[in-house]
């Protein structure tokens, strides 16, 4: 029975890729600007990145926001909002 041979340590050092976000959503209402998405199972936490131009230069906004969560994951801003952004978010694994 080679499985009786796994043990915890061996669990814990499998890499789990994690998929993107999907179904983003945005929207910006009375200043405040609205990223949502479907929640990932096996996310610890997101990174919310942006860049003034779609290709390069973004840098992360995460602490620039606040997170609700939830099946639908929402990060909301009043200080991005003001100037053209473009973004992407990030799951992470601790």
């Amino acid at each position: 029975y080679p499985a009786a041979t796994l043990t915890w340590q061996h669990v814990d050092n499998l890499i789990v890729i994690l998929d993107a976000p999907e179904n983003v959503s945005f929207n910006v209402e009375n200043g405040i600007l609205t990223i949502s998405w479907d929640g990932i199972l096996e996310a610890h936490g997101y990174k919310v990145y942006a860049s003034e131009v779609p290709y390069t230069g973004f840098s992360e906004v995460t602490s620039q926001g606040t997170f609700t969560n939830g099946n639908r994951v929402s990060w909301t801003s009043t200080n991005l909002y003001m100037t053209q952004r473009f973004f992407y978010i990030k799951a992470y694994r601790d």
